[in-house]
């Protein structure tokens, strides 16, 4: 569903927690040319969440958001 429609560059550390960031355009069908960014990390002391599962919740919420965003309905700025 989000190929050819998200252009994004990752980012991953695993010490001293596990850390995945996932950032870039989508194209929107509505909207136009939108940026996002979504960052994640595990939690000192605890055990670390996978890459590839940060990866996978990442890409499942940025194809909820492709799906469900209406775009912005505060015109009072």
């Amino acid at each position: 569903m989000l190929r050819g429609i998200v252009r994004a560059k990752t980012g991953t550390l695993t010490e001293p927690v596990a850390v995945s960031a996932l950032a870039g355009y989508l194209q929107h069908p509505t909207c136009g040319l939108l940026a996002f960014a979504i960052l994640q990390n595990g939690r000192a002391s605890q055990p670390q969440p996978g890459i590839a599962d940060l990866h996978q919740s990442q890409e499942k919420a940025l194809a909820f958001f492709a799906k469900n965003y209406r775009g912005n309905t505060d015109h009072g700025l």
